[in-house]
């Protein structure tokens, strides 16, 4: 997995770092106040899978979020209640269905 750096969101404006997004999967530093923005050129739709990582009663998994992602499309996602996505780290973990032509950049809201 890749660490994605995560840029901050500034009145005069800023230009997004994106990064290609990793085989693997990626992470980011999660606050509750950070989207991801995922820009998929590929020829198919890119599926993104949000890792979550609470139970409830301490055995029932709380399923993942999955977002599809067209084709030729920049979708903003989030942000993440780290209560959710990351109660036992502060990383929120990614991954996606297809990877090629497909780009992630973490902006922080303040």
């Amino acid at each position: 997995m890749a660490a994605l750096s995560v840029d901050q969101s500034v009145v005069a404006g800023l230009e997004l770092t994106f990064n290609a997004a990793a085989g693997g999967g990626d992470t980011f530093t999660n606050d509750g106040k950070t989207i991801i923005i995922v820009k998929n050129d590929n020829a198919g739709t890119c599926t993104v899978t949000i890792t979550t990582d609470q139970t409830i009663e301490t055995t029932l998994g709380v399923d993942d979020r999955t977002v599809a992602v067209p084709t030729g499309e920049i979708w903003a996602i989030g942000p993440f209640s780290p209560q959710h996505y990351s109660a036992t780290s502060t990383d929120v973990s990614l991954s996606y269905s297809v990877t090629s032509s497909v780009t992630v950049a973490v902006l922080k809201i303040i």
